[in-house]
């Protein structure tokens, strides 16, 4: 009878793996949180209410990217499909927006990437090819046929290299 149940228990969580998996990633978290707690009850006051800060808010964090993941938004993870210049531009536009859960967030995607927030300064070839549209039209825009092949040139310098010849270049004033 116990064996049956052992059974059946199995078949119910081969069922499920992906919510068990996340049951127990939850638990864990949830383990390491109340120990966390636990620790900042040896510290000074100044600690123990950053410790505490630092919790409740990694809290509210994850259950916005919960409610992100349920709406089909997710892939951050992945720098084939999501560039640092796009978390990058997404981190800005958030901070505008005033709401810090999000800027935490996407600072949170750029830091578990090893990455740093990329420079808003120069255009950012190589991002999305909605932004590198953007980008040429812009510049299309602004400097004409003629001109945007000088912008171009400075962008690539700004790069570091020549994408025709891989070698540094030099921009004529």
């Amino acid at each position: 009878m116990a064996y049956q149940a052992v059974l059946d228990a199995r078949r119910e969580a081969e069922k499920n793996q992906g919510v068990v998996r996340e049951a127990v990633k939850l638990g864990l978290q949830m383990k390491r949180e109340a120990e966390a707690r636990n620790t900042a009850s040896t510290y000074d006051d100044g600690a123990k209410t950053d410790i505490d800060a630092v919790t409740q808010f990694a809290i509210v964090m994850r259950e916005k990217l919960a409610k992100s993941r349920l709406r089909g938004r997710g892939g951050w993870n992945d720098k084939g499909q999501c560039s640092q210049e796009h978390l990058s531009k997404l981190l800005r536009e958030h901070v505008e927006k005033g709401d810090p859960v999000d800027v935490a967030n996407l600072a949170m995607m750029l830091h578990q990437r090893g990455e740093t927030i990329a420079s808003s300064m120069v255009p950012q070839l190589g991002g999305s090819p909605e932004d590198l549209r953007n980008t040429l039209c812009a510049v299309l825009e602004i400097f004409g046929i003629e001109g945007a092949d000088k912008v171009l040139k400075y962008v690539l310098a700004h790069r570091g290299i020549n994408a025709f010849d891989g070698k540094p270049v030099t921009i004529a004033t």
